[in-house]
């Protein structure tokens, strides 16, 4: 149910984001109900690869002894970032737009280098809240240890919403309806 929850947590900050009225539980669930198959499926996806990119990552960080594996942990560490940028676009491209997987992963691919400033302004405010999630549990563990529950989670995924619709809006949604604000030719169903 990963994959479902963020479905229904990206339609709730996608609304405000918009600025438009939330019905928390029950657009929630819609959402969830909307895109549930594609939503299990990129789910089970998205845990296995950031599974196997912390394995790569502490694999090749244990056993730096010459330039090769050096080289991989860097690379694998790069790839690590495209694809925690690609995780901004993923679920609010899968809630905004009726496609299919592949084109999915594509175009979040294509978002995360095309907002790249936005994006590394979005990695450094969830790393400031990372921050003080760790240096509040530090100076005060019963507080800290329960941010990640109420702030900590939430805002980072806010802040990563707040930073990937402005680039999805200016690439997918404002060509789809052109200059005079009419729909011009019909290239995906807009959900909502």
């Amino acid at each position: 149910t990963y994959g479902a929850a963020n479905v229904g947590m990206t339609y709730i900050l996608r609304g405000m984001v918009r600025r438009q009225y939330v019905y928390l539980w029950h657009d929630f669930m819609q959402a969830i109900k909307r895109n549930f198959k594609q939503a299990l499926v990129m789910g089970a996806l998205d845990l296995a690869v950031m599974a196997l990119l912390a394995y790569d990552l502490l694999v090749y960080r244990a056993n730096d002894v010459n330039f090769i594996y050096n080289l991989f942990f860097y690379l694998i560490l790069l790839f690590t970032i495209l694809y925690f940028m690609m995780r901004f676009y993923i679920y609010l491209i899968m809630i905004t737009f009726d496609l299919s997987l592949i084109k999915i992963i594509k175009n979040a691919l294509i978002f995360s280098l095309l907002g790249i400033k936005r994006n590394l302004m979005a990695i450094i405010g969830i790393f400031v809240v990372a921050f003080v999630n760790f240096t509040l549990y530090y100076l005060v563990p019963s507080v800290g240890i329960l941010m990640p529950f109420i702030w900590t989670f939430s805002f980072s995924s806010f802040i990563s919403a707040y930073c990937a619709y402005p680039i999805i809006k200016r690439y997918m949604i404002d060509p789809h309806y052109g200059e005079d604000g009419g729909e011009t030719e019909r290239v995906f169903t807009d959900r909502g």
